[in-house]
């Protein structure tokens, strides 16, 4: 890795208190607005901004490079000579990273309060027990996106999160993320083929204490065209997660395997709707047999959340012709109730 010789700090300077994790890759349009959001934190202490540059082909890296000279005590820019991939970026970043706590930024991404990473510390400082806290965050869009779609990730109906609730769904937009540093160092080569690099890092940082969340809007999350993730239809998302969540059981406790098998098997099951809506059988088929493998024989709710799927797709006359007998039969019972009456 090429790295500025002015980015590499003394061994005699003390290590800052955070560091804020920024990876980057084209985003010319937005990287000097994420820059300048960290810039302007109002803190009682010390904190870095390490940018892993990741060979851009606009003048992102430019942008990243004058930033440097203006503020050398404060931005360490990485800059790798070749394109390392979105995931391999995002760990040398992290490794660089110097400070007792690892604050999560992407270069499309902005940050909205002042007191934003204070706050953060302050209750990480003050709960030894939590390995994560997050926020709210606004999220924004081009106008070829529905933004709408996105607006769940910025809200939350639960403040705090164990491992099993984050297999259930990722509710950390990864601009709100503040996390102990020194956990998550080591990944299966696997990960670094993954289309997702937050989920599974906050799926493992679970394994050493709980997530909160802090019920304040700090942050935006920018949906975009050229967004890795918000760029992607939903059946690759799905592809995405059930890749993520096969990697996860290279480096997961052994304890959580059946919660990791009955998460594939909800993702196997949308993935089979989302081809089912496609007009696509076969692999509709194809995925639904895998969640079939995947699934707890105990788990019999999820069970019966499979039958009408599997009807449909072996056997569409009987689903059909159930349907049309309920209907026929709440028909006849409106009927004999209006007689009644």
């Amino acid at each position: 890795m090429m790295v500025p010789e002015s980015s590499s700090p003394s061994p005699d300077v003390a290590a800052p208190k955070v560091s804020v994790a920024l990876i980057t890759y084209n985003h010319e349009r937005f990287i000097a607005q994420a820059i300048d959001s960290v810039l302007m934190q109002d803190t009682a202490f010390d904190f870095e901004l390490v940018i892993g540059e990741d060979c851009s082909t606009d003048r992102t890296r430019e942008i990243v490079l004058s930033y440097q000279r203006k503020h050398p005590g404060i931005v360490r820019p990485l800059l790798p000579e070749k394109n390392l991939g979105m995931n391999r970026n995002f760990v040398q970043t992290m490794r660089a990273c110097r400070g007792t706590y690892i604050a999560l930024l992407d270069g499309d991404d902005y940050w909205t309060s002042a007191t934003k990473l204070q706050q953060q510390v302050d209750f990480l400082d003050h709960h030894p027990g939590f390995m994560t806290c997050f926020h709210d965050v606004a999220v924004v869009s081009d106008a070829e996106i529905d933004a709408q779609k996105y607006a769940h990730r910025g809200v939350t109906d639960q403040d705090v999160y164990r491992l099993k609730d984050l297999l259930q769904r990722n509710p950390m937009p990864t601009c709100s993320v503040m996390f102990r540093n020194g956990f998550s160092k080591d990944f299966p080569e696997s990960y670094y083929g993954l289309k997702l690099g937050d989920w599974p890092l906050h799926i493992f940082n679970a394994q050493y204490g709980d997530a909160k969340y802090l019920e304040q809007e700090l942050g935006t999350y920018r949906v975009h065209g050229g967004g890795v993730w918000s760029g992607q239809n939903t059946t690759n998302q799905l592809q995405s997660f059930i890749a993520m969540f096969q990697c996860l059981s290279e480096f997961l406790e052994r304890r959580y395997r059946n919660d990791l098998k009955a998460a594939l098997a909800r993702q196997y099951y949308h993935l089979s709707l989302a081809h089912y809506a496609a007009h696509e059988t076969a692999t509709a088929r194809r995925s639904l047999v895998q969640s079939l493998r995947h699934v707890s024989p105990g788990n019999r709710q999820f069970v019966k959340t499979l039958w009408p799927l599997l009807l449909e797709l072996y056997v569409p006359g009987v689903c059909r012709l159930v349907y049309h007998s309920k209907q026929r039969a709440k028909e006849l019972l409106r009927r004999i109730t209006a007689l009644a009456a």
